[in-house]
């Protein structure tokens, strides 16, 4: 019997990201999330009971490294801003992310929903962030494209040009701020 525990939840939408960056959406399938999380069909759906369900785990383990970030970004001016901007560029999560973006939308669009209602709570929590909308919206917009770009390979910024980049949409916020 499997034991329903954060870890092999965890361990289970870990294994779903990687299957779908290594095969695709179009291979996303509950045996071979199990297989690749190590677990049998029956002992994944004991966390899961169906491929909608993991997609939706996955989407939401996927936004909370994002929710964390700005969670914990404070209430000066411009933070949850640049929490946006940390969280984005950040080696842990971002290509987790865009795997949960592009599965729900490629393996059930249903929860294309539940993806606007993460963004746009972003994105009132970046309107709310002290600074003026526009440049909210404008760095949003910037670092999901960046992302975007990242994921599928489409001439992301890398190296110098990634840290001009970083700089620039900083000072921008800087700017807003009035710093």
């Amino acid at each position: 019997m499997h034991q329903r525990s954060p870890a092999v939840r965890a361990g289970i939408l870990e294994a779903a990201a990687r299957v779908i960056l290594r095969e695709g959406a179009e291979h996303f399938t509950i045996s071979r999330v199990a297989r690749e999380a190590g677990l049998s069909v029956g002992g994944l759906r004991y966390h899961f009971a169906s491929k909608h369900d993991l997609l939706v785990g996955l989407v939401d383990h996927a936004v909370a490294g994002f929710d964390a970030a700005l969670a914990a970004a404070g209430d000066a001016p411009g933070s949850r801003t640049r929490a946006y901007i940390d969280a984005t560029l950040s080696d842990t999560g971002s290509r987790e992310l865009a795997a949960a973006l592009v599965a729900t939308v490629a393996v059930d669009s249903r929860l294309l929903a539940v993806l606007r209602a993460h963004f746009a709570r972003w994105q009132a929590m970046l309107d709310d962030d002290g600074i003026d909308d526009t440049t909210a919206v404008l760095v949003r917009l910037a670092m999901d494209g960046w992302w975007l770009a990242a994921f599928v390979d489409l001439a992301p910024p890398r190296g110098r040009a990634a840290t001009e980049l970083r700089t620039r949409l900083n000072a921008l916020v800087t700017e807003a701020t009035g710093d």
